[in-house]
């Protein structure tokens, strides 16, 4: 099990007052009680455009991250879910097949 605990935006607007005073990266994680490679990682991650830090637009890329990171919903679509359960319970297909079947066709 990871230890790793996600930046909270309270954390977040730590490393951007320190970056405006001038501070090192070293300082700052001592500060937030985290490795300096996790507080580099964060700056050169969420960096703007200009180079500048913003623990606002910081918070926002983590959370469009985070949406993409999660696996989908195998079933989700209404229409292939019916049609695998017809598959399964009327015509005796397994998951493998369907599976097979699914990617022959380059459906969902």
């Amino acid at each position: 099990m990871s230890h790793y605990h996600h930046l909270n935006p309270y954390e977040r607007e730590i490393i951007l007052k320190n970056v405006i005073l001038g501070k090192s990266i070293r300082s700052i994680a001592a500060l937030l009680d985290r490795s300096p490679a996790t507080v580099s990682r964060e700056m050169k991650r969420n960096q703007q455009s200009d180079g500048t830090y913003s623990s606002v637009q910081a918070e926002a890329k983590y959370h469009t991250r985070r949406k993409g990171c999660h696996r989908q919903h195998l079933l989700a679509n209404s229409e292939l879910r019916d049609w695998v359960q017809q598959l399964i319970l009327a015509h005796q297909w397994s998951p493998e097949q369907i599976d097979q079947r699914l990617k022959r066709d380059h459906s969902p």
